[in-house]
Formats: C-alpha cells, structure tokens, sequence
C-alpha cells in the first residue's frame, strides 16, 4: 500500500489525498523519522484546519516519545474541534505524565 501511494503522489504532486493517507499509514511505526514529520508538515502547512490529520501527526510524535510536540498538536486540535474526544482523552493522559514527573 505504501509503494501505491507513493506512486500516487508522485504522479499527482498537486493531490492531497494520496499524501494525507501516505502519511498516516507511515506514521504507525513507533520509530520517529524525520520525512514523516516532514510530510505531515507540508500538509498541515496546505490544510492547517485538518483535525484529523494533526491528531494523527499527534498520535506519532506520542509515539515517538516526543509528548512536548504531541501536546502542541493536541491542543491545535481542541482550538480547531473543541469535542474531539481523543484528543482530550490524550491531552488528558500526558498532562497526567507530565504531572506525576513534577513537571
């Protein structure tokens, strides 16, 4: 799937679609690369409104053990769609994390 998709965006540039579910397909993997985030960016960059995909780009950098940038993009979410559970759902959990550190 993942090779289709890279196709797709190659041969459409101008397509956002492919991109989108290029990115939130690569961005299930727990290792942090810096292409993903790269991409995810760019998009957010063309279509900053999209909740979803800033949630997904969340999800990675939460992933990735990087909670200072997942509560950034978490907290863009609730701006843009105040009743994202998810998102407060995770908002939620690494304010707690950041807590019980004494942070």
């Amino acid at each position: 799937a993942i090779e289709v998709l890279r196709e797709a965006a190659d041969r459409h540039p101008e397509a956002r679609g492919p991109k989108r579910l290029l990115a939130m397909t690569l961005s299930r993997d727990a290792a942090f690369q810096g292409a993903v985030e790269r991409l995810f960016l760019s998009l957010l960059e063309s279509g900053p409104r999209d909740a979803e995909l800033r949630y997904a780009l969340a999800s990675y950098y939460r992933r990735a053990g990087l909670p200072a940038r997942a509560l950034l993009q978490l907290r863009l979410v609730l701006s843009e769609e105040p009743g994202h559970a998810a998102a407060w759902r995770d908002l939620g959990e690494l304010e707690a994390g950041d807590s019980r550190r004494g942070r």
